[in-house]
């Protein structure tokens, strides 16, 4: 059986995108620079594009926003390692497509991040980190509110 989307299935993506962002992306950004591994920090209260919103509370909305996608995405696939691996390697590519190109083009103006270790490696672990909490809190808190193994509106 292919998971459901109702809008509950909604609300628990975007919820969940955000606890994931708030309680462990945040954290570990924070984490890697003060270990000197970035410079970037990460409970920062700097106005950033688009929407000239602090920072962090700009990477928690969005981090609710790509909770979304992979509630959607999920559809495809039953629950299980197929599910998992699916879901959470193409957030992760979308979400590295959006730090590596989409977020330097709105900040700076250029078209790449650039080829440093904080840009590319860095930004991979974080992402990485957010996709797999992100996709096991998302399977659990399915499960937990009964929406898993209901019959979906996509053929």
């Amino acid at each position: 059986m292919r998971r459901a989307t109702p809008p509950t299935e909604i609300v628990l993506g975007f919820f969940i995108g955000m606890a994931a962002t708030l309680f462990v992306e945040l954290p570990l950004v924070w984490l890697l620079h003060v270990l000197h591994l970035t410079a970037r920090t990460g409970f920062s209260l700097v106005p950033v594009p688009p929407f000239g919103m602090e920072a962090m509370w700009s990477r928690v909305f969005w981090g609710g926003a790509f909770g979304v996608a992979l509630a959607g995405w999920g559809v495809f696939c039953p629950l299980g390692l197929r599910w998992f691996v699916s879901s959470a390697g193409v957030i992760v590519a979308v979400r590295l497509a959006v730090d590596w190109v989409i977020q330097p083009m709105l900040a700076q103006g250029h078209v790449w991040i650039g080829w440093s270790v904080d840009g590319l490696v860095i930004t991979f672990v974080i992402d990485v980190a957010w996709g797999l909490t992100t996709g096991l809190l998302l399977a659990a808190a399915t499960l937990a509110a009964g929406t898993w193994g209901t019959k979906s509106l996509i053929p």
